[in-house]
């Protein structure tokens, strides 16, 4: 996943803390959007997502928060936050990806790969202990390859 640069506009904002809003994230862009169109009047239009990076200081039990659909996504200026790129994308998608597609984006690693001549024959059985993919990208996913299909297998 790549971002193009020069699509990208920082802007710092100024909101008020009288309001409580605190790690209310809807509260926060109820504000923070209305001055951003001030500062950036039409150009806000040309933009497809918005994100907001909290104040350190503001102590928020999330790393990241998005409303489902939505182009709005709050972070926390932390190695857990907006400086995560695997966080980053889960904002950007208001959604966590699973096991199979943080492999396919080869950001996960799996724990076994089986085939034909790996699998545990009928009625045997194998446990394994898959990590949550929000501590580790590797060995969270079992990939299982159906080499007996032959020719037919393509991927």
């Amino acid at each position: 996943m790549t971002y193009d640069a020069a699509a990208l506009q920082i802007v710092n904002i100024s909101l008020s803390c009288d309001d409580g809003a605190g790690c209310d994230y809807l509260r926060i862009a109820s504000a923070g959007i209305p001055v951003l169109r001030t500062m950036l009047g039409a150009d806000m239009d040309a933009y497809g997502h918005l994100v907001f990076v909290l104040p350190s200081a503001l102590e928020c039990p999330w790393n990241v928060a998005a409303v489902s659909p939505g182009n709005v996504a709050w972070y926390r200026p932390n190695g857990s936050g907006i400086l995560n790129t695997g966080t980053v994308m889960q904002g950007l998608l208001s959604t966590c990806p699973s096991a199979p597609e943080l492999l396919r984006l080869g950001w996960a690693t799996p724990l076994a790969v089986l085939n034909g001549s790996n699998l545990p024959e009928d009625g045997a059985y194998k446990s394994y202990r898959l990590p949550a993919t929000y501590l580790t990208g590797d060995g969270v996913v079992l990939r299982i390859v159906p080499d007996w299909l032959g020719s037919a297998y393509t991927r």
